[in-house]
């Protein structure tokens, strides 16, 4: 079980020099290996595209095109040469990050590192604390337990198609992480709190849902809350409890943070903006131990959620 720790940053501290140092500079090596690939990429493509789309122009000059189609074969051409550019970033990402993200969550003794185990699109519109989208990317996962609570944090990210007057886009909607936590309480009914919307609110129902009233000024000021069961939802959010979901808004600073408690879980969604969990990248030097770091700050916030709500205090069944 791990427990949190006056001194698990000097712990990390030697981890990190013994552990992480010699692989991230054994990493270094495969990144300047693919750097030296992009940057000839690059000076090629400075010279192909510009004499793709000069070709094109002529051809299509002397076709008599109005500049439609030579419009989007200048679009299609760029967008291929930025694919192929990208290649050495996608490919190192993907051969160096998994080795180093396994290795950093071997310190924590319980957890366990995967790519891409998340929450599907369905899953995620029954919970009713996310917009409404047409895809749905998964990204880093963690699995493991905290305190005597199983914990699972995935970063995901929601993108929307919307018409435009050139015809579509796709837009991301949410872009954080999702967290799934056991609570300290066992219910049936499904209850939801989202982020309080003024006037728009009434936008916010669902079928065989009600609004639940609570007595916390505070709260109800930041969030909406919405249930199946009025006895269960009071049982849920109780005074403290309130209180400790309004301290965790303020530890992600700026971030929507919505809740969803189903089937003796909080399902907990925090839309970050950023992209986390990020040990290494193709123009950083892996020997830069502030990235390995900023995980690491990143990461033990998860912790710190659980010590908020107090999930590890077991209170009786309704």
């Amino acid at each position: 079980m791990i427990q949190q720790k006056v001194d698990i940053k000097a712990e990390f501290d030697e981890y990190f020099w013994r552990k992480m140092y010699p692989l991230m500079a054994e990493k270094e090596k495969v990144r300047q290996r693919y750097v030296s690939d992009f940057k000839k990429l690059l000076v090629i493509s400075l010279f192909v595209l510009p004499a793709i789309i000069y070709l094109l122009c002529n051809i299509l000059y002397y076709a008599g095109d109005d500049g439609t189609v030579i419009g989007n074969l200048i679009l299609a051409a760029i967008t291929i040469n930025v694919f192929i550019i990208r290649g050495p970033a996608v490919r190192y990402k993907r051969r160096v990050k998994n080795d180093m993200m396994n290795c950093f969550i071997k310190f924590f003794d319980e957890f366990k590192y995967e790519y891409g185990r998340g929450l599907n699109l369905h899953e995620m519109e029954d919970l009713y604390i996310f917009p409404n989208a047409d895809e749905c990317v998964v990204d880093d996962c963690f699995f493991g337990v905290y305190n005597g609570v199983n914990v699972k944090v995935c970063e995901q990210q929601l993108i929307k198609k919307i018409k435009t007057s050139k015809g579509s886009k796709k837009v991301t909607v949410f872009a954080g992480i999702i967290l799934e936590l056991d609570m300290n309480k066992n219910f049936s009914a499904h209850t939801f709190v989202i982020k309080d919307k003024g006037i728009l609110n009434r936008l916010n129902g669902k079928k065989g849902f009600e609004r639940v009233a609570l007595e916390d000024v505070t709260f109800e000021k930041e969030f909406e809350a919405y249930c199946q069961n009025q006895i269960e939802a009071r049982y849920l959010l109780t005074t403290a409890f309130m209180e400790r979901m309004l301290k965790l808004k303020k530890l992600y600073k700026g971030s929507d943070i919505q809740f969803s408690f189903v089937n003796s879980k909080v399902i907990i969604a925090i839309n970050t903006g950023k992209n986390m969990f990020e040990p290494c990248s193709l123009f950083k030097s892996n020997l830069q131990e502030k990235q390995i770091y900023q995980v690491f700050e990143q990461f033990m916030t998860i912790f710190k959620i659980v010590d908020i709500l107090k999930l590890y205090q077991k209170n009786v069944t309704l």
